[in-house]
């Protein structure tokens, strides 16, 4: 984890003692667990962002091709035909 420091907390830190030779424990920064954790992260972020435009894709792809579907075009249409010649025989009286 990264840590930053404030001028007072540098101004602490130089007016230590050469003798003392301790560095506290919370000023410890381990860059290559940081480097490592940042790429991890970049790298999720990236692939959560190729995945999403995969998806997009996707759905562009399938409404395009349910937009002019010609089976189910022609499903309605004999349906409609259906519903006419049916109601003519009603009205016919040949129901």
């Amino acid at each position: 984890m990264l840590t930053s420091e404030t001028s007072e907390d540098v101004q602490n830190c130089q007016g230590n003692s050469p003798e003392e030779g301790e560095i506290p424990s919370g000023k410890i920064v381990d860059f290559f667990a940081a480097r490592e954790a940042m790429r991890s992260d970049s790298r999720s972020a990236a692939e959560q962002a190729e995945f999403h435009q995969q998806i997009r894709a996707a759905v562009r792809d399938k409404r395009r091709i349910h937009l002019f579907d010609p089976w189910e075009d022609v499903m309605l249409l004999l349906l409609l035909v259906a519903a006419i010649v049916l109601g003519l025989l009603i009205i016919s009286g040949f129901g």
